[in-house]
């Protein structure tokens, strides 16, 4: 594994072999941005292909949930609907398949709530009226709202994260030492599992060579001296 900073390291060393001196001066935010997008791309593939990704793919967050009322609108009396757990941030995107989405809601204990709509059929079947309500959530205008339970206080969402440095601070996710971001891009590897690596690389490579018109031999080169690091490796 490597961190972020690494692979942006790894895919500088490779244009400094293939591009032009005056198309170096690339940023490394710009890079990384580059990375995250292949990075997306290869793992939605290999979903796609029924193929299992590897659990350091996903990240984990905490959602603090707030009590409050669902329809939020100031010309209803406050008696005027029933009160529901609501996340108090907006949740990040994450990686969709054409399988569905890649997200998990989980409480602190490990219970996976079910996924439910605003459709009726869906209320009907998640309805506290039942004699074993299930807990459920779904989600709206990026908050995740939580069915049946009015006392929890966070859940967990596991993730592959479009932007994996998304938790880098999200809700203020390490409150007891704020200097101390939940994942830093320095010291954190990067998740992405460890085979598809490489072709990220090159990726953000040929979309570099694609732009600056790179010369066919020098990527070439490029690419040995990659296969060689991993090698290293």
């Amino acid at each position: 594994m490597a961190t972020l900073k690494e692979h942006i390291y790894a895919v500088k060393n490779l244009l400094e072999r293939g591009l032009a001196s005056d198309d170096s001066r690339l940023s490394e935010r710009f890079i990384a941005f580059l990375l995250k997008g292949a990075r997306s791309q290869l793992l939605k593939e290999k979903i796609n292909k029924y193929r299992e990704v590897s659990p350091l793919s996903y990240q984990t967050i905490c959602v603090p949930l707030e009590l409050t009322t669902y329809h939020e609108c100031d010309c209803l009396p406050a008696s005027v609907g029933c009160k529901i757990l609501k996340s108090k941030c907006h949740i990040p995107r994450e990686l969709v398949s054409k399988w569905g989405s890649s997200l998990t809601v989980l409480t602190a204990s490990g219970r996976v709530l079910d996924m439910s709509s605003l459709t009726q059929n869906d209320l009907a079947k998640f309805s506290d009226s039942n004699k074993k309500p299930k807990l459920a959530y779904f989600i709206e205008n990026q908050h995740i709202y939580v069915m049946n339970d009015t006392k929890l206080k966070m859940v967990l969402l596991s993730a592959i994260w479009d932007d994996p440095e998304i938790v880098k601070e999200f809700c203020g996710c390490n409150s007891n030492n704020p200097d101390e971001p939940c994942y830093d891009p320095l010291n954190d590897d990067f998740p992405i599992d460890s085979e598809l690596a490489r072709p990220m690389r090159l990726l953000v490579v040929q979309e570099l060579q694609n732009q600056y018109r790179m010369p066919e031999d020098n990527l070439n080169n490029a690419k040995s001296v990659d296969a060689g690091q991993d090698k290293e490796n």
